[in-house]
């Protein structure tokens, strides 16, 4: 999975990507299921997307009961920022998390669908 922030600089991308990873982390999600990565090779910046592997977030989180808290994280950064995040998923699958959006729950959904092979 892929995280990305719309409609902010490369610098505050960045800070933002870090934040979300530190939080993950503290959810118990291992340092190597979460990496910030540049969007380009040819970019000059720090690392502007947040690349979590899919899998073993939901695995660890799932046995934790932490889906929950992982949907929430995202969802506090989302809203305590002002800032939409896309995230992208297995394939083509592919969600964008505004600040208005309404529930935990269906991003708790929507991050479970994000797992799913196609059909």
């Amino acid at each position: 999975m892929e995280i990305s922030f719309e409609g902010v600089s490369a610098a505050e991308a960045g800070l933002l990507a870090r934040e979300l990873s530190r939080d993950l982390k503290m959810l118990g999600l291992p340092a190597k299921g979460v990496q910030i990565r540049r969007e380009s090779s040819e970019s000059m910046d720090l690392g502007t997307l947040l690349g979590i592997d899919l899998n073993m977030a939901l695995e660890i989180l799932s046995a934790t009961g932490g889906v929950a808290a992982f949907a929430q994280s995202i969802l506090n950064l989302v809203k305590k920022n002002g800032v939409t995040v896309n995230i992208t998923g297995l394939g083509d699958r592919s969600a964008t998390v505004a600040p208005s959006t309404p529930s935990l729950e269906q991003l708790e959904e929507l991050l479970r669908r994000l797992k799913q092979p196609d059909a």
